[in-house]
């Protein structure tokens, strides 16, 4: 190939532009990757540690009733009967709680799982087109 070539503009423009030292030295991007990495760390341990704590208060929220607690002063003097009443009245508050905190964010997720299905809908005839109200 020749020199000369009619399109040789940009070759020209390339190989004559002047030259700068870089303004990025060594320690500055040592320094700037050491940066990247530490706020990588602290959004990788939010990550990990959001869902951690709520897994961790959920468990002490849902298990909190799970041990009887202290037998009451007069528990000598209730008949077996009552005895019986409170401890299904416990159990059942438990079973409630429990109920709440397994079906909870269920009932959420299927709910936010409908609604983006519905907002998806409106636009342009997607999925649910007729069966919102317009």
């Amino acid at each position: 190939m020749r020199d000369d070539l009619p399109g040789d503009g940009p070759k020209n423009i390339w190989l004559n532009q002047p030259t700068e030292k870089p303004a990025m030295t060594l320690i500055l991007i040592k320094q700037r990757s050491r940066d990247l990495r530490t706020s990588t760390r602290k959004k990788l341990l939010g990550t990990l540690a959001g869902p951690l704590a709520w897994s961790l208060a959920g468990l002490f929220f849902l298990n909190r009733g799970m041990w009887s607690s202290a037998m009451p002063a007069d528990a000598g003097l209730s008949t077996g009967l009552e005895f019986c009443r409170r401890e299904i009245e416990r159990q059942r508050a438990l079973l409630r709680r429990i109920l709440l905190w397994s079906f909870g964010p269920l009932l959420l997720t299927i709910a936010t799982f409908i609604l983006a299905l519905a907002m998806v809908g409106t636009r342009d005839r997607g999925i649910f087109p007729n069966g919102l109200p317009s």
